[in-house]
């Protein structure tokens, strides 16, 4: 991932079109499914970094963060950040968090000075997106992290009845929260908890099942860096961790879904 962290170090998070820029995000989620490296660099390749205009929001929040992060215990600036918007874990259909996600796991595989400015923008988009106004009510269940992972499999349910952007992001937003959730505390699960509800509610509750659908081959994998959308490889990959944490084959069918 440093070559790709790198390439990206100075790029806008959010491109000309309104999207948010998924190429650090989609390398990340392609090199945890095991494609070939050679291959997700080519893939990245593909995709042009926008540089940040001097002295923008997102400049000025990522260089503040940077230099907290530049000597200091990284998951500690991650909770430091992330607490106060996690009632806005929503803004930019979740992209702030998808990304510090991705970024946080590549941290915890590989520590390295491109990898902690990779968290820093996407703390900083984050913050940008956000705003300052957060509406923060808490969940009052007694496992927050399990009403996550429920919100993912309710999220995947919708995506298989009907994919959408939308119903990608039901699934790889929750799952992207229980990739940093270690790192976090019971109050900020609990908001978390409770914002994922907000949104998923509109979701039906899907019944739990064991009839997988099959597994994705090597040559569906690996098909993902064929494509230039990172989203397919990123909902494959957070379908394939819920299915590891809850057992549900609602989980087999988004991935099944999604590489059709």
């Amino acid at each position: 991932m440093t070559t790709i962290h790198r390439r990206f170090a100075n790029a806008e998070a959010e491109l000309a079109n309104g999207f948010a820029e998924h190429a650090t995000m989609g390398a990340e989620a392609m090199l945890t499914l095991g494609l070939d490296p050679a291959a997700v660099l080519k893939w990245a390749d593909r995709h042009h970094p926008v540089p940040v205009a001097d002295g923008s929001p997102l400049d000025v929040a990522r260089e503040e963060i940077a230099s907290e992060l530049a000597d200091g215990d990284w998951a500690s600036v991650l909770r430091h950040h992330v607490a106060p918007r996690a009632g806005r874990l929503d803004a930019h259909l979740f992209h702030g968090l998808i990304r510090i996600a991705h970024a946080t796991r590549a941290l915890q595989y590989h520590d390295d000075p491109d990898a902690r400015i990779e968290l820093a923008t996407g703390l900083a988009a984050w913050t940008v997106w956000a705003g300052d106004e957060h509406e923060v009510t808490r969940s009052t269940a007694a496992d927050p992290l399990a009403e996550i992972l429920e919100m993912a499999r309710r999220g995947a349910g919708a995506f298989v009845s009907s994919p959408s952007i939308f119903t990608l992001h039901a699934v790889t937003a929750p799952m992207a929260y229980l990739l940093v959730a270690d790192h976090l505390d019971a109050d900020t699960h609990a908001v978390a908890a409770a914002v994922f509800a907000r949104i998923h509610r509109r979701h039906p509750v899907p019944p739990v099942r064991t009839d997988y659908s099959a597994a994705p081959t090597a040559a569906e994998l690996a098909d993902l860096t064929r494509r230039w959308d990172a989203h397919p490889a990123k909902l494959v990959e957070a379908a394939l961790r819920g299915l590891a944490l809850s057992g549900d084959a609602v989980f087999s069918d988004a991935v099944a879904t999604m590489i059709v």
